[in-house]
């Protein structure tokens, strides 16, 4: 997520309180893994849209609501520096 300004080692609040929408960044569990990726709508399915070049955008078949699917929204990155 370096395109947005999140680094390795930033700390994430994430506020689960939220329900995700397009455009916002979202933080997904996928196989186990947590992932940090931009909540998009493409042809009709959820896309997960990296910001970083080195990673590719991850295309979702979540459920019409995706709050159970997602761990939560980003609400502030304090940085590592």
């Amino acid at each position: 997520m370096i395109g947005v300004g999140v680094h390795p080692n930033d700390i994430l609040v994430v506020d689960r309180s939220i329900e995700p929408v397009p455009g916002k960044i979202v933080i997904c569990a996928l196989n186990g893994e947590l992932t940090v990726k931009r909540l998009d709508r493409f042809n009709g399915h959820w896309q997960l849209k990296a910001e970083n070049p080195n990673y590719a955008d991850l295309y979702c078949r979540f459920p019409e609501s995706v709050s159970g699917s997602l761990f939560g929204q980003l609400s502030t990155c304090h940085q590592d520096r």
